[in-house]
């Protein structure tokens, strides 16, 4: 099973971790390997955005790369949520993008319940944009829980775009946009 998420987070201070990797406009991907904790952070909007894996992250690793998006850090690492799994974050080099891939080697039966990236802590009073699920993909100002990217963004002009970069009929986005 392959699932990858894109973010665009325009505009993402700094807390310790034990491994990082930085990338264009100050945009920071950091995991405590103990606690499973990772975060994104943009040093142009003062923002974080954090979550949790289920468990420890292992065999953390930093690595540079290139593909077609350009050079870009990554931040490798394995967790146990019911089956081993393997994920990533990439950070551009050149541009303000991040880019999240979930893998395992072992059947999912619920691959819906594995979720990554999953932020549970987000900045305050953010606005929301997406699209509704229905003819003609109507513009709503709330966060629907589809396939479709979500916008967040603040009253000074930052902006970050989530949204799945892959397998796009069946990706589905989760959460309110405050606590999730």
């Amino acid at each position: 099973m392959a699932l990858s998420v894109a973010s665009m987070l325009v505009a993402l201070p700094g807390h310790a971790a034990s491994e990082s990797v930085a990338g264009a406009s100050g945009l920071v991907a950091a995991i405590d390997a103990q606690s499973g904790r990772y975060e994104i952070r943009s040093q142009q909007a003062e923002w974080t955005f954090a979550g949790r894996l289920a468990g420890a992250a292992s065999e953390v690793v930093t690595k540079d790369g290139q593909d077609r998006l350009g050079a870009f850090r990554e931040l490798g690492f394995r967790w146990r949520d019911r089956v081993g799994l393997r994920g990533s974050i990439r950070a551009y080099v050149d541009r303000p993008v991040l880019l999240f891939t979930i893998t395992s080697d072992e059947p999912v039966s619920d691959p819906a319940r594995v979720r990554f990236p999953r932020f549970t802590g987000l900045p305050r009073n953010l606005r929301h944009f997406s699209y509704a699920n229905e003819a003609f993909a109507p513009a709503s100002f709330a966060l629907e829980e589809n396939g479709t990217p979500w916008l967040l963004y603040d009253v000074q002009g930052d902006a970050a775009v989530l949204s799945p970069a892959a397998n796009f009929m069946i990706a589905s986005m989760w959460g309110n946009g405050r606590t999730e």
